[in-house]
């Protein structure tokens, strides 16, 4: 029996809807990717540290690490990427510590103990109530970064608040240029119900801005770093390094450290 045109046009089209729906339907599991457990604490790499719980507008109950070191310059308030929970910033701290800077760790609304739903605005909630708890440490430097995903939070923080200085590591643009790649046939501009839109916020960003990302990057090209980096009004650095996604910052850790002195003594 033979098919015809139109059935297979007709067949193509339910199809094409029912995959648009599917992902419609699951991009918070393809966006976020927690992990529960806490598998590992501060203590178990010998850093000092304080639990903390913050409450958020809408309520929810918010937890993380503060890490203070000896005779700090400041305070890195950490926002982490997409997969995981803080238990996975260790390194990141440990980071922190060796240019003698105390850092904050948190977990976002559905990571670790926080089994809420996530939103975006509910994401920029908790970035705001662990701001208000940074500020209060009395820090005279505090530095926002942002990691991945965490680095379109950053970019909210710094907009709204005046830290010190916004440090962006292997960031996107928004969210929709990376699903527009990964899903070129997918109209994601009106799917997707998280923008996390750096690159509409970062040219009202008035501190210093340090941009880290990879050439090697193959989760988030270089060129988005670039990208962001030119709408940047603000003074600037871009800090090109290797490794991978996840990684590049560790693995290039003696090359960041000394952006990251030559800019602080410039512009801190």
């Amino acid at each position: 029996m033979l098919i015809s045109t139109s059935s297979i046009i007709i067949a193509l089209v339910i199809g094409y809807i029912l995959t648009t729906l599917f992902l419609f339907l699951i991009q918070v599991k393809l966006v976020f990717k927690p992990k529960r457990e806490i598998f590992v604490t501060p203590a178990a790499h010998d850093l000092n540290y304080n639990d903390f719980e913050v409450i958020t507008e809408d309520s929810e109950v918010i937890r993380g690490w503060y890490c203070p070191c000896k005779s700090p310059k400041g305070l890195v308030l950490f926002n982490h990427g997409n997969t995981g929970n803080r238990s996975d910033c260790i390194e990141k701290i440990k980071f922190f510590q060796s240019l003698n800077y105390s850092a904050i760790v948190y977990d976002y609304r559905g990571y670790a103990e926080n089994k809420s739903k996530i939103t975006e605005k509910g994401l920029y909630r908790d970035a705001d109530a662990v701001w208000k708890y940074a500020n209060s440490l009395n820090y005279d430097r505090i530095i926002i970064y942002g990691e991945s995903l965490g680095g379109g939070i950053a970019s909210y923080l710094a907009v709204n608040y005046q830290p010190s200085c916004l440090v962006l590591e292997s960031t996107f643009t928004s969210i929709t240029s990376i699903a527009q790649e990964k899903y070129p046939f997918m109209p994601v501009k009106w799917l997707l119900r998280y923008k996390l839109d750096t690159l509409s916020r970062i040219k009202d960003i008035t501190t210093p801005i340090m941009v880290i990302h990879s050439i090697d990057d193959n989760e988030i090209p270089f060129e988005q770093a670039v990208t962001n980096l030119d709408q940047v009004k603000s003074i600037k650095k871009l800090v090109p390094i290797h490794g991978s996604h996840d990684q590049c910052v560790l693995d290039s850790k003696e090359t960041v450290k000394t952006f990251w002195l030559q800019f602080e003594e410039n512009y801190l």
